[in-house]
């Protein structure tokens, strides 16, 4: 699938549920974000979890998703989601939350330059132009409070990958298993 494709079935499930992002986006009180449910955890739950933020649009967003979950592969960085103090994955402020396996992170960052060099791949980003991308396959892909309502149709569309609300966020990452690190 292309960039195109991405956009077009993202402005269709963003519009299909227009309605209830925008209760969401509305609420009173407002829904915690996804970042304040994650900040309930231990940051020994997460130290060894990390992820990708996606930032952008709504629309840029899911398409982004789109292309996370059909290429195994990310434009940008990925950093830890424990509150460490230093560079950490995006968790406020988004729309979705990409998570990877610790064991193929770690192996990623392990590796030499050159071997993270030939493991880029090449994807075409939104305006056209040819990004590095690493190849990393997600784990897990938690939806932002606001989103919730678009978890159905993405777990529709992408059975064979763990699509979460935010409310599902805590107990996919207390069960998760400690890497053997």
């Amino acid at each position: 699938m292309d960039e195109d494709n991405y956009r077009r079935i993202a402005h269709e499930i963003c519009t299909k549920h227009a309605d209830e992002i925008y209760e969401a986006q509305t609420a009173f009180p407002p829904l915690p974000e996804l970042g304040a449910k994650l900040a309930l955890l231990s940051p020994d739950v997460l130290k060894n979890v990390w992820g990708h933020g996606i930032r952008g649009t709504r629309e840029q967003q899911v398409a982004a998703v789109l292309s996370i979950i059909e290429n195994s592969a990310i434009v940008g960085d990925i950093a830890s989601i424990a509150r460490s103090g230093y560079i950490d994955a995006y968790t406020h402020g988004i729309t979705f939350l990409v998570v990877f396996d610790p064991k193929n992170t770690e192996a990623y960052w392990t590796k030499t330059v050159s071997e993270r060099r030939a493991s880029v791949v090449k994807m075409v980003n939104q305006v056209g132009g040819i990004r590095p991308a690493m190849h990393l396959t997600p784990l897990a892909i938690i939806a932002n409070s606001h989103l919730d309502s678009l978890v159905p149709d993405l777990k529709q569309m992408y059975p064979n990958v763990t699509i979460l609300t935010s409310d599902e966020a805590c107990g996919f990452f207390t069960n998760l298993q400690p890497s053997s690190s």
